[in-house]
């Protein structure tokens, strides 16, 4: 990359993360900005307040006592006490400005790590099936507190300490501008080529940390989603190396970044002695007598006190910029999944029928359909089935009928007419679903029926809750139990049997008071007394004239059904009333 692409790259970053804030946040930013010119400003004025103070010690302070008749004793302690205050009051601004600066920054972390949830949600109709967990996980969870951090925060420091490096540079040029550019002429070029020499290897260490830290995480994640099989089979060595091994190469890498961080301030050190020597050099080259070369040094050496730190921090922000610029295109990039649902969608009438004409669907990156011209129709109040091979197409479908996948051709009608994807969450409104692994809160039986975490009594529907846990069948077990519906169910439900799981997640899809109820497998891993027990609240729903649609490979289920239709390499083919259906 050249130097030319480089500075673009840098000089791109405002742009983008101004089109990250909302209108408030832009005003807020420029709050702070104003507050870093103020804290600049303050800061300048500290150090140059001892330009006085020099004069006043050391040999020019006589011509100003005569003319104000004040002795040095006295005046002096007012120097100081002005002095002293003026660094009480810049460093109070300061504090006050590093506050905000943060506050700013991790609260737009936490809304932009909002919408990278809301973003998420919006895809899921096709777009991100495929982005592996720990890609999603760190996209939502890690990417906008890196970029608060290493992103926003630098290029805040990297303002503050620019304006108060410009102004020191524009102080001392006032005072001594020869002295200026026989050290800046020392200094700049070793700056410039100590810092394009770290460009690459910050580049390249910004791209692994990146790629690392994902797969570091995916193979975490997948260890611990299979730890029964990986203790039964003995794997743990196994999985343990190939966790570790891309651990180790991110350690490495965090290593390195924190290596290189180190060096700025050893080598700004060693540019700040050349230039201390060079300057007592010219001075004394230059025959300056003792008291004005006092005043010099002291001056220069000041103003070197608060520039090294500040050239320190620079130099550290651009470091992490380099490292971590990648996150504010990950942020930047635009959502697939269109404009985010309204929070209350108006329910879409479904009292008639609900078809599919003709729809088509393939998963993205896939050439190969899912479903291929698929015809549909399932009748109010109906019971209808679907079976089917293991991928076959079946979970595909029920994800088109409840508007979780979009279909690539092909309509979906409710009562006629065309589902729109603005409708879409109006449509699930109506929808209860029971899936094959049935997703539980690591919560109470009572979070997980209303499926919200943290939930109070206050905010239950009581007549939907009866209603579910009389339909579903629980509510008798629910009785017996000493904390009732506060009873904690465990991580994934472990504390429940596959049974009581599943008439869980029916009681959590009646809650709704749905007008579909969608069954996918809900019975195929239960033992006979518990599917036995499902099907019969099924029966009483169905009573009820309540629609559903029920997946299975067994003949139980399927009894309950009107109708039946097969799936066969993503093509639905309806069979006679009296068919068999295996």
């Amino acid at each position: 990359m050249s130097r030319r692409s480089a500075l673009l790259q840098f000089a791109d970053l405002p742009g983008k993360i101004y089109r990250l804030l909302t209108p408030a946040q832009r005003r807020q930013a420029l709050a702070i900005g104003l507050l870093i010119v103020a804290v600049s400003v303050l800061d300048v004025l500290s150090l140059a307040s001892i330009v006085p103070l020099l004069w006043l010690v050391f040999g020019r302070s006589s011509a100003l006592l005569q003319q104000t008749g004040l002795s040095i004793s006295l005046m002096l302690p007012l120097a100081l006490g002005g002095w002293v205050v003026l660094f009480l009051l810049k460093n109070a601004l300061g504090w006050w400005t590093s506050l905000q600066q943060n506050r700013f920054a991790y609260r737009l972390a936490s809304r932009l790590s909002g919408e990278q949830f809301d973003r998420f949600f919006q895809e899921t109709r096709g777009a991100t099936l495929d982005e592996h967990s720990a890609k999603v996980l760190r996209r939502i969870h890690h990417v906008p507190v890196e970029f608060a951090a290493h992103v926003l925060l630098a290029l805040l420091h990297m303002a503050a300490e620019g304006l108060i490096f410009l102004f020191l540079l524009a102080g001392l040029a006032v005072y001594q501008w020869q002295m200026l550019a026989l050290l800046l002429a020392l200094i700049v070029p070793l700056a410039v080529l100590f810092y394009w020499r770290q460009r690459q290897v910050l580049r390249r260490l910004g791209a692994d940390l990146h790629q690392l830290a994902g797969e570091a995480l995916r193979q975490l994640l997948e260890t611990l989603g299979g730890w029964p099989e990986i203790r039964l089979y003995h794997r743990q060595e196994v999985f343990r190396e190939a966790y570790l091994a891309r651990q180790k190469r991110l350690n490495q890498c965090v290593a390195a970044f924190h290596s290189l961080n180190s060096l700025p301030p050893r080598f700004l050190e060693m540019a700040a002695v050349l230039a201390g020597a060079a300057l007592v050099l010219a001075a004394h080259t230059l025959g300056y007598p003792p008291e004005k070369m006092v005043i010099l040094l002291g001056l220069f050496t000041a103003a070197a006190y608060r520039l090294l730190p500040s050239m320190n921090r620079l130099s550290s922000a651009v470091m992490q910029l380099q490292t971590y610029r990648h996150t504010v295109d990950l942020l930047a990039e635009a959502p697939a999944g269109g404009q985010a649902a309204p929070s209350r969608p108006q329910p879409v009438p479904f009292r008639r029928s609900l078809v599919l004409e003709k729809v088509a669907f393939a998963y993205p990156g896939r050439s190969d359909f899912a479903l291929r011209e698929v015809d549909f129709r399932l009748d109010c109040g109906q019971t209808v089935g679907i079976v089917g091979s293991s991928g076959s197409g079946k979970t595909t479908l029920l994800l088109i009928l409840m508007g979780l996948l979009e279909p690539r051709s092909g309509r979906v009608l409710v009562d006629g007419r065309p589902l729109t994807s603005h409708q879409v969450p109006g449509w699930q409104r109506q929808i209860g679903y029971v899936p094959q692994q049935p997703f539980l809160l690591d919560g109470t039986l009572l979070e997980n029926i209303v499926f919200q975490p943290g939930v109070s009594r206050e905010a239950v529907d009581q007549e939907a809750l009866d209603f579910a846990l009389q339909a579903s069948g629980l509510g008798p077990w629910v009785e017996t139990l000493p904390q009732g519906l506060d009873t904690p169910v465990g991580e994934r439900g472990t504390g429940l049997s596959g049974g009581q799981r599943q008439r869980l997640v029916l009681a959590r899809a009646l809650y709704r008071r749905p007008r579909l109820l969608v069954l996918d497998e809900a019975t195929s891993e239960l033992d006979p007394a518990s599917e036995a027990a499902i099907l019969a609240a099924l029966k009483r729903l169905q009573e009820k004239n309540l629609t559903m649609v029920i997946v299975s490979h067994r003949r139980s289920p399927l009894s309950l059904c009107h109708r039946a239709y097969r799936m066969e390499s993503g093509r639905l083919v309806e069979l006679a009333p009296a068919q068999e259906v295996w």
